[in-house]
């Protein structure tokens, strides 16, 4: 693999599967510049353009030469702070197809899941935390993260907090 092919995208992603028998389009410029963090999404990938330049696929020799797609754009989906990195979503087979190279990183539902837990150590800890022992509330920690090991969700358990008291930096952040 080059380093080039890490940032070719699938043909069909930019409407250029009809190019050729085997199309990996290379998106240069800002493309090349994003980076995939499920989540952290602050930008998407908007349509290509469709131009043949007036050359016809059948009877003009320059045809084959140019691309009717063009224009790739990324745009933000959110306010994006100065200085901030851009990330898109790569989707989640890009992930899951490089396993062996990554590791199981963590992708979009396990983020929502991990919120969901991350709200719910922060309802007991808002309800019950100041009641307990600090020991008290680790063993309830511990114990959430040995069900989520049961569940084999190694993904969730690589974005939970290690402990309890740093719950609440999750829930800010």
């Amino acid at each position: 693999t080059t380093v080039a092919s890490e940032y070719s995208w699938s043909s069909s992603q930019i409407g250029s599967e009809f190019e050729a028998m085997s199309v990996d389009p290379l998106c240069s410029g800002l493309g090349m510049l994003t980076n995939c963090h499920s989540g952290l999404i602050n930008a998407e990938n908007a349509e290509t353009k469709y131009d043949g330049g007036g050359l016809h696929r059948s009877t003009h020799a320059g045809a084959g030469a140019i691309t009717y797609y063009h224009d790739y754009k990324t745009r933000a989906s959110k306010d994006i702070p100065a200085g901030s990195e851009l990330f898109i979503s790569y989707g989640e087979d890009w992930f899951l197809s490089r396993t062996n190279d990554l590791g199981d990183v963590p992708l979009e539902e396990d983020f929502i899941f991990a919120d969901h837990v991350a709200d719910a150590l922060k309802s007991y800890k808002d309800s019950y935390g100041h009641k307990t022992t600090s020991d008290a509330n680790d063993q309830v920690m511990e114990l959430v993260r040995n069900i989520l090991d049961l569940e084999a969700t190694s993904r969730v358990l690589q974005i939970l907090p290690d402990t309890f008291d740093d719950v609440e930096k999750v829930i800010e952040n």
